[in-house]
């Protein structure tokens, strides 16, 4: 099942950082997984992979825990996961990855009342993971030149081919690719969910 689909672009010196939490205990579907798989896509036509002095059309791509922190010891890799990268994504190309659900947060799924409590917890609220994804520009002699990218994020491996074709996100529609704009609007939302994604899944978008 496809969670998140989102396309976009980019220029010289932006960087699209998505913050992604997934709560076990509000997904509706079970078992909860042990991992979410990632696909960052660089559309850009293969041809510019030639345009090198217009460009470069690359992107540097990754994802990570919340909790990393380049100058302090990771403690819990295991649990966590690791920051997986790709520095030279070139035009065509695509950056697959694994994003861990630590096994105590996997355990509190479908537990969550309505108003986001776990009953019988002693945790005032539920637990959720939290990872970053960032999507970088690579171009460095050209002030128009835009590399365009998508992010996919699904349960299962095989969702992430189906978003780029005839695949379906919920309910059995083409998926259509949302936009870091649109997710900055879901902050003002009272829950901070937004209607388009899965319950169990928030997303948030930030350029600079």
């Amino acid at each position: 099942m496809l969670l998140l689909y989102q396309a976009g672009s980019v220029k010289i010196g932006e960087i699209i950082r998505y913050t992604v939490t997934y709560t076990p205990a509000h997904d509706r579907i079970l078992p909860s997984p042990a991992r979410l798989h990632l696909k960052i896509k660089n559309t850009s036509a293969i041809a510019l992979r030639a345009a090198f002095v217009h460009g470069p059309y690359t992107l540097y791509a990754a994802a990570y825990p919340s909790t990393f922190n380049p100058n302090v010891k990771f403690e819990n890799p295991r649990r966590d996961g690791v920051p997986e990268f790709e520095p030279n994504l070139k035009a065509g190309g695509s950056f697959t990855t694994e994003l861990v659900v630590p096994e105590d947060v996997r355990k509190t799924a479908g537990s969550a009342n309505r108003d986001g409590r776990s009953p019988g917890s002693d945790d005032s609220h539920v637990k959720s993971v939290t990872w970053i994804i960032e999507v970088t520009s690579q171009v460095v002699f050209s002030n128009s030149a835009a590399v365009h990218y998508e992010v996919l994020l699904g349960r299962d491996e095989k969702s992430l081919s189906l978003g780029f074709g005839g695949g379906s996100m919920l309910g059995g529609t083409a998926p259509v690719p949302g936009q870091v704009h649109d997710h900055q609007k879901s902050i003002k939302a009272k829950d901070r969910h937004h209607a388009a994604l899965p319950r169990g899944v928030l997303f948030q978008g930030d350029t600079s």
